[in-house]
This record gives C-alpha cells, structure tokens and sequence, in this order.
C-alpha cells in the first residue's frame, strides 16, 4: 500500500488531475493511489522520505487516457521544478446596444424580367423589408467601446495562474534517454510554492546525485567537436539539475591527469572527461595514481592491491572512437551520458 507524502489538484491542459508524491512500497508503476481532494500533508517530513521508492503520479479526474502526461515520474528522474506566475490572458464580450443592431430600413427591390433577348426593368417594383447589415455610428467604435470599458488588470485586479514547470528523464527509450518538460496549473501561489518546497526537498534527499562536479574537456579530440558538445548540450543539462560545474580546457597531453595529482579535490563529487578514449585512460589513471599515493602504497610493486578511489568518473563521448562510452550506456550519444 503506497504512502501519500503529499496531494493537491492540478489542471493539465485544462483537465483536472490529481497530483501525488508518495512512497511505494510495492515498488510497482500500476500501484493505485486512492483520489483524494484534500492535501495529505501541507508539508513533508524529511525523515519520511525513501529516495530511491518515492514517485510523483498524476490521475486524470475524468480518467481519460493522454500519452502525452507522464503516469509516473520517478523522483530519480526528477530533473528541475520551477513556479511561474503569469496574468491569465482573458476573452473580452464587446457590448452592443440593441437599439442599434434592431434598427432595419426597407429597401426596394427591383425585379428583372428578360422579353427575348432584351432585358427589361419591370416597372412594378415591391417593398421587401429586408434586414440590413447594421453599421456601427461612430460613436460605437471598437476603439471607442475598449475605452469605454473598464480593464480589471488597469485597475490592478489582473488574474494571474499560478504553473509549476518539472523537467525529467525520459527512460522510456531504456538505451537514449532525453529530458521532457511537464506544465500544470494549481489554484493558489500559496499551492505553487508549497509544492516547490516538497518536491526540491525530495530531490535534496538523492544523497547520489553529484552537486560540484569537475569538467576536462580535450579541445583537440575528435576533430574539435568537444567544446562544442559541452557548451551547448551538456552544461545547460548540468545547470537545469543544479549542479555546478568546473570546467578547464586541456592544453597538453597529461594536462588532466598532473592537475588530478597535484590539486585538491576534496570539494569535488566527481570527475568528467569530454573527449575520447584517451582523455578518459588520462583520468582514470590520475585518479588512480593520486588514492594509490594518498595510501602509502607502492605502486611498483605488481603484489599491491589497488584502493578503489571515492570520486567518480562520468564519460562525455565527443572523441572519435568512443569505445568506452559503449561500455557504459551502449551508444555514444552525450546526452544520455550525462543524464
């Protein structure tokens, strides 16, 4: 039975949906959750929350099926949730009086008749009221009836909606994943913000998910295409998650591994190498090199096991072969990899 941190009502698209961020302890996607219009809970309690069973679920009210809405988003897969305030864009009714649509005026009909090949008017002609297009006097101008009107939003009475923006993986393609963006609607500011407090203090739980990272980028790799990978598909991916990134640009061949050797990293959660296969093998054996050390350990010695370090590595494929990379998620596509 799944337990309901918390519960409110949105509008996606104008469809009332209830929206849900419980635990499932069935660890299943098909997990029913009972609706419910009532919050269960104004705020979350941070000991209550399991990261790695806790989901976001949205119900249709009326049950209708759109493979466009997400039935599940896992919180691992929760990216960024974002609250945008906006004035509601409004119908204006213009008004018109009545005295002006109901006037007709009779106008004359003339009849044709044709006598062999000349046409002639007939002379008898009839008196048809027929409803005339009414045309507005110039004092009922649109322009004028704008004027006249009074605007709710000139007076500061403008209505706003209130929509949360959640970014998220999208693994339903198991081997490329992307991110997509989900909008709704809730029906207070005061909603909006308690929902962004819940959900970002759920993603502060994912003790997995790297804060501060370091970036080597290799600008000579791969025909130069590794700045150009990082700067436009990899960095707004980090920022988007809220993770901070260092970046250098090698110089040098051993660039990277000699700044692993010699700098501090203790502030770092991990490691990214942009490039290919050798800027990766530079890396993994500074890293290496630098906890062997760290140890005591004589690393001449063929009898010596190796420590395994703490930070990890992340691989950015933007080289020419890639052949790690394929090792790691099957395919070379840089977005995958830093999601």
């Amino acid at each position: 039975m799944p337990s309901v941190l918390y519960s409110t009502v949105c509008y996606i698209k104008n469809e009332h949906h209830h929206m849900y961020i419980y635990i499932d302890g069935a660890q299943s996607d098909s997990t029913e959750v009972q609706a419910t219009s009532e919050f269960a809970s104004p705020d979350i309690d941070i000991d209550n929350i399991d990261s790695s069973l806790t989901k976001i679920k949205f119900e249709s009210v009326s049950k209708r099926k759109n493979t466009n809405i997400p039935k599940v988003i896992h919180l691992n897969n929760l990216l960024h949730v974002q609250h945008i305030k906006s004035i509601r864009k409004r119908k204006r009714n213009v008004y018109i009086s009545t005295d002006v649509l109901n006037t007709f005026e009779p106008i004359s009909v003339t009849e044709l008749s044709t006598e062999g090949n000349r046409a002639t008017l007939n002379k008898s002609t009839s008196e048809v009221a027929v409803p005339r297009t009414p045309v507005l006097p110039r004092s009922y101008s649109l322009s004028r009836l704008f004027l006249g009107q009074k605007s709710t939003e000139t007076e500061g009475h403008a209505e706003y909606k209130f929509t949360v923006k959640l970014s998220y993986i999208d693994v339903s393609n198991s081997i490329r994943w992307g991110i997509k963006r989900l909008e709704f609607d809730v029906e207070s500011e005061d909603v909006a913000n308690e929902l962004c407090v819940n959900l970002n203090l759920c993603l502060s739980t994912l003790k997995q998910r790297p804060r501060h990272l370091l970036a080597f980028v290799n600008p000579f790799g791969g025909k130069g295409r590794a700045p150009v990978v990082y700067e436009k598909k990899i960095l707004p991916i980090f920022r988007e998650a809220n993770v901070t990134v260092d970046t250098i640009h090698t110089q040098r061949a051993n660039h990277a591994r000699d700044h692993i050797l010699n700098e501090d990293l203790s502030a770092y959660d991990g490691l990214i190498c942009v490039g290919g296969d050798g800027m990766f093998a530079e890396l993994c054996h500074g890293l290496l090199l630098k906890t062997s050390l760290e140890a005591n350990l004589n690393i001449d010695d063929r009898e010596v096991n190796i420590k395994r370090p703490n930070l990890r590595i992340g691989v950015i494929p933007a080289g020419s072969t890639d052949a790690v990379v394929y090792g790691t998620t099957g395919l070379n596509d840089p977005v995958t990899s830093a999601l």
